[in-house]
């Protein structure tokens, strides 16, 4: 639901034709992230930044080769993606009202980036 009722406004993941998911998290890119979970905390919806820095910047893969130009989207999608709530006694009346917090949100100002 979160796909259809967001995707125009952000990137939002969805499954590959005739593919199904047991989301661990949904995770949505925008580059109003900061301002957007700061507006869901206030309207009492809770969101989580679990992807605080790229892969290569981590310990574990420190030692990996990087290309000579750098990592660019690797450097910015942490700081555009955000994950909304996603469990199994989530109702669809709650997902309405976090669809709407979004778009209204996003609505109100007015830069956005619409995923395709």
């Amino acid at each position: 639901r979160y796909a259809e009722g967001l995707g125009d406004i952000v990137k939002a993941a969805r499954n590959l034709d005739g593919g199904r998911s047991a989301w661990a998290q949904y995770a949505i890119e925008t580059p109003k992230r900061d301002g957007l979970k700061a507006h869901l905390g206030e309207k009492g919806i809770p969101s989580v930044i679990y992807y605080v820095k790229p892969l290569h910047s981590q310990i574990a893969y420190r030692d990996y080769p990087r290309t000579p130009t750098g990592l660019a989207v690797s450097e910015e999608l942490p700081k555009r993606i955000l994950c909304l709530p996603m469990h199994p006694y989530l109702s669809e009346a709650d997902q309405d009202e976090i669809i709407e917090t979004i778009r209204n949100y996003i609505g109100s100002n007015s830069a956005h980036v619409a995923a395709a």
